[in-house]
Order: structure tokens, then C-alpha cells, then sequence
């Protein structure tokens, strides 16, 4: 019986957490504001798919290889976007501060994350079973916890 409650809690728990993510929405239901702003920003995205994310709108999409995310307001402000990059695309500055500030660690994954004129670098950070999330500025320097976006 306590493993039956067990279970059940812990199912629950996982409901509430996938409750939490956005809400995936079909692309009739995006006002035409927002769908118009998408396109604008991204003429050549395919495969738009649309959440509903604490009031703003994210559109997943692909612009050539690339994937991308863009999260925009009800009124179409594009508040950010990220897309993948190569390690390789990463300044030299970036790489470098990883490399001193994060040893052992080899980088497993980059995007670049655009929020107004301001450019960031995402990257996924591994060594073993250990993981880390960062992000930086153009110099390397390390940005708060508020500017990473999953």
C-alpha cells in the first residue's frame, strides 16, 4: 500500500511539473500580431510550432539547419531568441573564460541567445555525469541566472 501511495505521488509530482511547461497551441489560435512578427523576423523559418509561455507566445522553428526559439509578446514585441551555433562560432573569449573558470568541463552545446540588441552566449557544459549551464558575454563574462532561457 505505501508503494501504491508512493507511486502515486510521485506521478503526480510529474503531472504538476509538466504542467508547468508551456502549453503547445495550434498555429490558429496565435493572434495575427504575433504570427505577423514571427514572419517578419524569420522570413525563411519552417516547421513553426507555438506554446503558450506565462503569457507570451514561443515559436520553435528551423531557419536553414538551424534550430531556432523566439518568445514574443501578445502585441508582437520579440522579447529574445536563440538558436544553435557551433562551439566553433563561439568567441574566442567565451571559449577561453570556459576553459579557465570551468576545467574539466568540455562544452557540449552553444546557442546564441539574442535579447533586444543585446547578444549572449547559451552553452551546456559537461565533464563525466556532471552537467552545468552558462551563460556569457561577448567577453566572456558570466551573465545571471535571469538571462538563461531554456
Amino acid at each position: 500500500m505505501k508503494l501504491m501511495t508512493l507511486s502515486l505521488t510521485a506521478f503526480s509530482l510529474l503531472g504538476g511539473l509538466g504542467s508547468c511547461a508551456g502549453q503547445d497551441i495550434p498555429q490558429k489560435d496565435v493572434p495575427s500580431v504575433v504570427l505577423n512578427a514571427a514572419s517578419d523576423a524569420y522570413p525563411t523559418a519552417t516547421g513553426m510550432e507555438w506554446e503558450k509561455e506565462r503569457g507570451n507566445y514561443e515559436a520553435e522553428f528551423r531557419v536553414g539547419a538551424a534550430e531556432y526559439k523566439a518568445l514574443i509578446t501578445p502585441s508582437g514585441t520579440v522579447l529574445q531568441a536563440k538558436h544553435d551555433i557551433t562551439v566553433a562560432a563561439l568567441p574566442q573569449a567565451v571559449q577561453d573564460a570556459i576553459a579557465r573558470h570551468h576545467q574539466n568541463f568540455h562544452i557540449e552545446d552553444a546557442e546564441l541567445l539574442e535579447k533586444g540588441e543585446a547578444q549572449y552566449y547559451q552553452v551546456e557544459l559537461e565533464s563525466g555525469n556532471r552537467e552545468r549551464k552558462l551563460v556569457a558575454d561577448l567577453n566572456g563574462q558570466e551573465q545571471p541566472q535571469s538571462t538563461y532561457w531554456d
